[in-house]
């Protein structure tokens, strides 16, 4: 099995009877991957998480609920964006475009957020826009996607259109598996 495919950053984790829900293992995942190349995996039974450092670096990474790992790399390209990837079991796929956000949806699909604050979806083929402005993006495992407006407020896509979540300022967003922010 391939290290992206055994990791399970979307569902909840047990490590050493502590719960660990989505937002604090894809935190963890991030900077540990930014910084040293490192994914989770986890047993069976999800009671241990081993790490397995693949190649690359980057500044993001999200795993859909499939299994497929998508990762915004650390070199930038077209002005404050950087290289695009997904693994495919050996190595890191350059794809097309550009980000500074990215999630992944329980298909493997990406969503992604560029420097213009553009959100959009890949549709296993290419890209697509898709409606609004974004600072930030998360999916849950159950496919709901959230994302932070440059207005700061919280909105959820309904499918058709983004639909206001929560009002206030908001840096960040994480969402858990059952489509919660």
């Amino acid at each position: 099995m391939h290290a992206a495919r055994e990791s399970h950053l979307i569902k909840t984790t047990r490590l050493k009877g502590h719960e660990l829900g989505h937002s604090t293992i894809k935190f963890t995942a991030v900077i540990l991957f930014a910084l040293f190349g490192f994914v989770p995996k986890a047993d069976a039974q999800q009671t241990n998480i081993h790490w397995t450092k693949l190649p690359g670096a980057a500044t993001e990474i999200d795993v859909g609920a499939d299994g497929t790992a998508w990762i915004i790399g650390a070199k930038k390209i077209n002005g404050n964006d950087f290289s695009i990837h997904r693994w495919n079991g050996k190595i890191w796929q350059g794809m097309p475009g550009w980000a500074t956000r990215i999630a992944v949806d329980p298909k493997g699909n990406a969503w992604i957020i560029n420097s213009g604050h553009e959100i959009w979806r890949w549709t296993g083929k290419k890209w697509n826009r898709m409606p609004g402005l974004a600072n930030d993006i998360d999916i849950g495992a159950n496919g709901t996607v959230w994302i932070v407006g440059t207005n700061e407020a919280v909105y959820k896509w309904t499918g058709k259109k983004w639909a206001l979540g929560t009002k206030g300022k908001r840096g960040r967003i994480a969402v858990g598996p059952k489509g919660t922010p």
